[in-house]
């Protein structure tokens, strides 16, 4: 989390670096390039309210194996979190 949208949730506020240091979703799609999935933005239960959705890359090779990563926009479309996952199989 960058941006705490929830109480008590941990926030990160140290720096990331180039490219994972995007600060909003113009900057990730230009670093980036077009995301693999996407959400559009969406209305969640409070106390989250307005998103501005999600977009997911496909990291690979260069010794990441295949891992999932997703940020995370305010309704502003301002990065508010970012997640490193390990890829599904879609096999």
């Amino acid at each position: 989390t960058i941006i705490r949208r929830v109480d008590l949730a941990p926030e990160f506020k140290d720096f990331l670096s180039e490219p994972y240091g995007c600060l909003d979703k113009s900057a990730v799609r230009t670093a980036w390039g077009s995301p693999l999935r996407t959400s559009e933005p969406l209305v969640m239960p409070e106390p989250i309210g307005k998103t501005g959705g999600w977009d997911m890359y496909r990291l690979s090779g260069a010794g990441f194996g295949y891992i999932d990563l997703i940020y995370s926009y305010t309704k502003d479309f301002v990065v508010s979190g970012l997640v490193l996952r390990g890829a599904e199989d879609e096999a």
